[in-house]
Parts: C-alpha cells; structure tokens; sequence
C-alpha cells in the first residue's frame, strides 16, 4: 500500500487519503499568533481541534474564558453559502465562530460573525505588527433621536421623536489581537441583528455598548432578546384546550401548554395550533 506524506505545521503526517492544499505561511503565523496572544491572558487554546459533533473542526478554540471562541483565519475567496453553513454548525455546536481575514471588502464574510483588517504579509504577522480591524467591529453612541435622518428605532415614524436612542457606528483604533482577546474574555460581546431581506447581521461591540444597545432596542425587536426553547410533544394524550381545568389556551390565542410541562400529542391535531401537521384529505 501507498501513504501520501504531507507537512502539518511542524509535523509530518501520513494518510491513505491525498491532502488537500497546503496551508499557506500566513494562515500559519495568523494562527499561531492568535493562540499565543490567548495564551498571554491565561486562555487555553486548541489548535484544529474538532467541535463536541465533530462537524466543525476550526482552526483554533478556546476553553476557559467567557466563551469558546472557534477562530477561523479565511485568506483565500469563498462563497456566502460556505461562510454561513459553517457559521450555522459552530454556533450549533456552542462555539462562537470569529471570520478573519485580510481581503479587501470581503462580501461573502458577512454571512458570519467577523474581523477584517486590512491586507498584510506573513512577516508582518508573525512579528506582531499591529493590525488595525476596519470591518466587523462597532461602537455605540448615543444621539437625539432624528439629528441622522433616520426613523425613529422605537416607532419606526418617518421623524424622531427626540428622545436620546442608541446607534452604532464603526470602532476606529481596535487592534486584532484585542478583539480576539476580548472576545475570549468577555470584553467584547457578538450583537446579531435581523436583516430585512432575510438572514442576520452580525458586529463584535464593547461589552458596555453592547449592553447599552440591547437596552434601548429591548421591547421593538425580539429577536435581541434569549429565544426560550419550544417543548417537544411528548407523554400525554389529551388536549390541554378540552381540560376545564386549565386557564391556558393551548391554541391560537396565546401559549399552548403551562409552563414547565411538555406540549400535548393530540395538539398537533387541532387546526388552530401552532403545530398542525395539515394532513392531506
């Protein structure tokens, strides 16, 4: 039998399978200066190390900090659907996904949460050269309502109310090795937003913008606050709606089960649930 022999960083391995492409210098200095910029604040790192699933094996994570950051270092074009797949299976698996790359508006990265800096050498990354983040990091400000000539994010009228709202807008002088840092850390938090055509937007803001933000928004967008998982049908047989008994309405008019108990089989059945299965006649 033959053995393809390939470099893996600073190891040799061999498989039955031929590699793919090589991995080029600067994806290796950026992930190594990655891991030891962590490992400077007392954060554990893994290198290629794959997800609890063992669908997603990112190029380094995290483990200790105030989440596990899955760090992926893209220097090379890709689609928005490769982007955004990957980005759905480490959120899936409980990991924070951070896209870095150094190409120029970079598009296709949006589709996940990212840092875009802009276009250096491995030499540079590997001496620690600052690199400054111009894409996917905000900051928060607060202004009077209507001074943009925007609607109004609490009524959505066409003129401000004038009252003091929060906006974002780009963070100037972020470093990469700081928001990869603070990420892991807790200093920066991920804000997702709901785009109007479909899909989310996300931004890396300072874990107090982050909180002020979320503070003015809470009650006119719901998708910025914890979604509760659904319970399952499973268990019982009869319809909560046809027990007297019970005050909650298991259809249409509000939440169907009590809270804390599992969703009734038969609800499934009834036309005005949420969960009709709309069987074919």
């Amino acid at each position: 039998r033959y053995a393809y022999v390939f470099e893996h960083y600073t190891a040799a391995i061999a498989t039955h399978r031929p590699p793919g492409p090589p991995v080029s210098d600067k994806h290796k200095a950026w992930v190594d200066r990655s891991a030891r910029v962590l490992d400077d604040v007392g954060i554990s790192v893994e290198i290629e190390k794959a997800s609890r699933s063992r669908r997603a094996i990112p190029d380094f994570r995290t483990r200790g900090g105030a989440v596990d950051l899955a760090g992926e270092v893209q220097v090379s074009q890709q689609g928005a659907a490769y982007i955004a797949r990957r980005t759905k299976v480490r959120f899936e698996d409980g990991l924070t996904p951070l896209w870095m790359t150094d190409i120029p508006n970079p598009v296709w990265i949006e589709k996940g949460p990212r840092a875009v800096v802009g276009p250096t050498t491995p030499e540079r990354i590997a001496a620690g050269t600052d690199l400054l983040v111009v894409g996917g990091a905000q900051r928060c400000e607060l202004e009077r309502c209507g001074r943009r000539g925007e609607r109004c994010p609490k009524t959505n009228k066409r003129w401000g109310c004038g009252q003091i709202h929060a906006h974002l807008t780009p963070a100037t002088g972020v470093h990469i090795d700081q928001l990869v840092t603070g990420v892991a850390t807790g200093e920066w938090k991920l804000l997702t937003l709901p785009r109007q055509r479909g899909g989310r937007n996300y931004f890396w803001l300072p874990a107090r913008d982050h909180s002020r933000y979320v503070e003015d928004r809470v009650g006119t967008d719901e998708d910025l606050l914890p979604v509760a998982p659904q319970l399952r049908p499973v268990g019982r047989i009869s319809r909560t709606c046809d027990s007297r008994a019970s005050s909650t309405p298991c259809c249409g008019a509000g939440s169907w089960v009590r809270a804390g108990e599992p969703l009734a089989t038969a609800c499934s059945l009834c036309p005005a649930s949420p969960t009709y299965w709309r069987r074919s006649a």
